[in-house]
């Protein structure tokens, strides 16, 4: 009895942690770049890569993982079959910290390009936390999995995808239109503002002031110079108020303009966002993502039993194209706590993309273990089936031949549902 609510105030304390961490990140994304900005739109990025956590902790659906272009946060839930009769606890939430606070900052032009290696891995960076638990000789063990990935080549985007290019070309020429009759109606505007035209006009009358005391200034006596030098400085300090006064009203009128403009123009803008913000956004070319994790075991469900495993760093690498692709992974494990074996993992996976929304894959690993004295390694085989339910939202199935040893047998039968928030990305 005392076990089982040991078990269920960890649940609790665990999630409510993972809930709280949730909606302190998922708040900048809508504080930092709203989704009417004219110079960014929430797009579809497709492809979200899965958690280096679940890799670490030996749950991940595939081994071999498709370098993608990370949201500003990502949620996962991993379902371990057993004929859908459970549910699912294994999660993993990833975030992307550029994206969630320094991305509006950027430009269209260093979102897009693949060559510069700095940007790419800023850009790219996230930091994830799986959780696992598992059933072992009727003890539950719960194993948190913290991971980070970067790319160094991420792949150029595919303008010719889904018309990409010239749908964006043609927001272009929408904000144009707007920019064109927006001048016009500022000028209009600031020529007939009364306030403006007052401030103008006192700060003519100071500045001619100024000038004519200045003048006196230079042939009069010491007494009357200093006399003169303090309604000179008074007249300066009216200046630089009128100054400020003019720049706010100045910024009022354009705020007021470009409502308008938005009110004249609203159903040609809305339509071309409408069609820009349902565009997929896909890389290909050649690509390099490095990772790395590590794991703490909790046996027992037990805080204070918690002891960091194992850990592992990995390097992904290959060419996706607009039909297929290959990647080739090669990755290794050891042991912090001396309780697991080393490990090298080299390995390849085929992807199959010319079905709209749908991809196929078969992946194969072979795995070395150098501390076995006999000469006996292992291997895995795995089909992955994907399919983008919404945007930035995918669900996944994966079958196939597990590494020997593992938790739960060696047969592989994992449902995968990703859950990308925050897409807004530069288009100009």
């Amino acid at each position: 009895m005392k076990a089982d609510l040991r078990r269920e105030m960890f649940r609790n304390v665990f999630w409510g942690v993972f809930i709280f961490w949730f909606c302190l990140l998922v708040q900048p994304i809508h504080a930092e770049r709203p989704a009417d900005s004219d110079s960014s739109l929430s797009l579809d990025l497709m492809i979200t890569p899965q958690s280096p956590g679940f890799t670490i902790l030996g749950i991940e659906p595939t081994s071999v993982e498709r370098p993608g272009t990370m949201t500003d946060l990502a949620m996962t839930i991993l379902n371990r079959t057993e004929n859908f009769g459970r549910i699912p606890d294994d999660f993993a939430l990833e975030f992307a910290p550029y994206w969630l606070f320094a991305g509006s900052r950027i430009g269209y032009q260093d979102y897009a390009a693949d060559s510069n290696y700095g940007a790419n891995f800023l850009q790219t960076l996230s930091f994830s936390i799986a959780s696992s638990t598992s059933e072992i000789a009727d003890s539950s063990t719960t194993s948190l999995g913290i991971g980070l990935r970067f790319s160094l080549k991420r792949g150029e985007i595919d303008e010719n995808f889904e018309d990409y290019k010239n749908k964006l070309d043609s927001l272009y020429m929408a904000l144009a239109n707007i920019n064109q009759g927006f001048a016009p109606v500022w000028q209009e505007t600031i020529s007939n503002d009364t306030f403006l035209n007052s401030m103008s006009e006192q700060f003519k009358a100071n500045s001619d002031s100024i000038e004519a005391l200045k003048q006196r200034k230079d042939h009069a006596d010491e007494p009357i110079s200093r006399l003169l030098e303090e309604k000179i400085k008074m007249h300066e300090e009216q200046n630089k108020t009128i100054e400020r006064l003019i720049g706010l009203r100045e910024s009022e009128i354009k705020h007021e303009v470009e409502a308008k403009i938005r009110e004249q123009k609203a159903e040609e803008l809305q339509n071309t966002k409408d069609i820009i913000s349902k565009l997929k956004v896909r890389r290909t070319g050649f690509k390099i993502d490095v990772a790395a994790a590590l794991a703490i075991d909790f046996p027992g469900q037990v805080f204070d039993d918690g002891d960091l495993s194992r850990w592992g760093a990995w390097l992904t690498s290959g060419h996706e194209g607009t039909k297929w692709s290959f990647l080739g992974v090669v990755r290794y494990f050891d042991s912090i706590n001396g309780l697991s074996e080393s490990s090298l993992d080299l390995g390849g996976r085929v992807i199959f993309d010319n079905i709209k929304r749908f991809s196929l894959s078969g992946e194969g690993l072979y795995r070395r273990l150098p501390d076995r004295d006999e000469n006996k390694n292992e291997w895995r085989v795995a089909l992955n089936f994907d399919y983008a339910i919404a945007k930035n939202k995918s669900v996944s199935l994966t079958f196939g031949r597990d590494f020997e040893g593992t938790k739960t047998g060696n047969v592989i039968s994992l449902v995968n549902l990703i859950l990308g928030f925050g897409s807004n990305r530069p288009i100009r």
